[in-house]
């Protein structure tokens, strides 16, 4: 496989350690030579010094502020798409693989995401099974759920573990993870690139949408197997990430369920109430806030990147 056939492209956001051992293991395989990126979100530690004197082959993209999962992607979709010939599309033999910094699969895996992509031209973006990087026996994901409709966004448990265990062949569902993602760069061309009001979360469930409003497939291929190191972001999961995860279900309810919006819409208020009343009563003041804060935003369609006033603020 030659190197034009696969870009990989990683995101750091002061992270140092994580995309540095993310890197070693890319640019320690053997049958795959993927053009690698890097986007750096503005980090203020030293992550841009150590990247690009461990790794002089890899691409480095400065990105002047952090823009987060989506905008931080479509500066390299863009850097990607302005060097094909007529600066404007993807080459259709092209594939592009996300893989967040802290996940990771082994050569032999991708090659057979790649393969299995190649072969099947109904398919737009692919991904494989994704374990706990701490305990490679716990099933963290099989495919993601409509955000729209579901408080997990993830197939996992015992009905995706009785699921997987009866097939073998790749199947159809809502979204791919984003920690993981074989993407055709054909369908990048046909359907843009990230919409960057997510900021983060939802934002793959956006561009799965879109996949398949263009007729292709999103699949996971049981066949394979990645793993996500979750530790580095769980100082956040109770905040930062909840605060976009609620919000963004609004944006995506708004872009793609809007004959069901008011049902939806009361639905998540809901959810969000109780949450806060739980964090309320367990002690949780800055939980508490980053409900508040969701829902305010997302009922009035406040959207985009809000880290440092979410930050300062819980």
């Amino acid at each position: 496989m030659h190197s034009g056939e696969l870009t990989v492209v990683l995101l750091n956001w002061n992270a140092m350690g994580e995309t540095c051992d993310c890197l070693r293991r890319l640019v320690a395989w053997t049958q795959i030579r993927p053009h690698i990126y890097v986007v750096d979100n503005d980090s203020t530690d030293n992550s841009v010094n150590a990247i690009s004197s461990e790794f002089p082959t890899v691409e480095l993209l400065l990105n002047e502020a952090n823009t987060g999962f989506s905008g931080g992607n479509n500066i390299a979709f863009k850097e990607i798409s302005a060097r094909l010939p007529d600066n404007s599309i993807f080459d259709p033999s092209h594939f592009i693989l996300l893989l967040n910094n802290d996940a990771f699969i082994e050569e032999e895996d991708l090659i057979v995401l790649i393969e299995s992509l190649a072969a099947n031209p109904e398919v737009g973006v692919t991904g494989p099974l994704l374990f706990n990087g701490h305990d490679s026996d716990e099933l963290l994901s099989a495919g993601g759920l409509d955000p729209a409709e579901n408080g997990r966004t993830y197939w996992a448990g015992n009905e995706a573990e009785e699921h997987i265990g009866r097939t073998t062949i790749p199947y159809a569902v809502d979204y791919v993870s984003g920690t993981v993602a074989l993407i055709r760069g054909q369908v990048v061309r046909e359907v843009g690139f990230f919409d960057e009001d997510y900021f983060f979360s939802c934002e793959m469930a956006d561009l799965c949408e879109r996949i398949k409003q263009k007729g292709y497939l999103c699949t996971i291929n049981p066949q394979v197997r990645a793993w996500h190191d979750m530790h580095s972001s769980g100082k956040y999961r109770d905040t930062l990430y909840l605060y976009y995860s609620l919000r963004n279900r609004f944006l995506f309810i708004r872009k793609f369920r809007r004959d069901k919006l008011y049902r939806l819409f009361c639905y998540w208020i809901v959810v969000g109430g109780k949450g806060m009343l739980k964090s309320l009563l367990t002690g949780k003041v800055a939980t508490v806030r980053a409900y508040a804060l969701a829902l305010y935003d997302g009922v009035l369609g406040r959207y985009g990147g809000k880290n440092k006033l979410f930050l300062d603020s819980v």
